[in-house]
């Protein structure tokens, strides 16, 4: 019996303890952003395996009593590519810019969602 609420107290921990974590990359698979969620949301980037940023907590507190970020759980997430054209509003060289890259797109509960491309 004492064994059977050990394990049960050591998965119950464990589920509590869990995190999700996400990469995403650049076209290129170049530049690499690692996402981990648990108590809160946190990212950080690599360029070339070089670490450019170290870990960051991402969280925003709307109102006295709703904060976005913290104690998060994740009701869906979309992955893909996208390109798109820029048209510049201050004249460059080119007369339009395309664009690509790949976006991970994270929608909570709660409400919200994060965007990183």
């Amino acid at each position: 019996m004492r064994q059977i609420l050990i394990t049960t107290l050591v998965m119950l921990l464990t589920l509590n303890a869990s995190s999700d974590d996400f990469s995403i990359k650049s076209p290129s698979g170049e530049i690499i952003i690692s996402i981990s969620i648990n108590d809160n949301i946190s990212y950080s980037v690599k360029y070339k395996g070089n670490i450019v940023l170290n870990p960051s907590i991402i969280a925003m507190q709307v109102d006295n009593n709703t904060s976005w970020g913290l104690k998060s759980k994740i009701s869906k997430k979309e992955t893909g590519l996208k390109t798109e054209t820029i048209a510049p509003v201050v004249p460059r060289k080119f007369e339009k810019i395309e664009s690509s890259y790949n976006f991970l797109k994270l929608y909570f509960k709660g409400n919200y969602q994060l965007e990183f491309r």
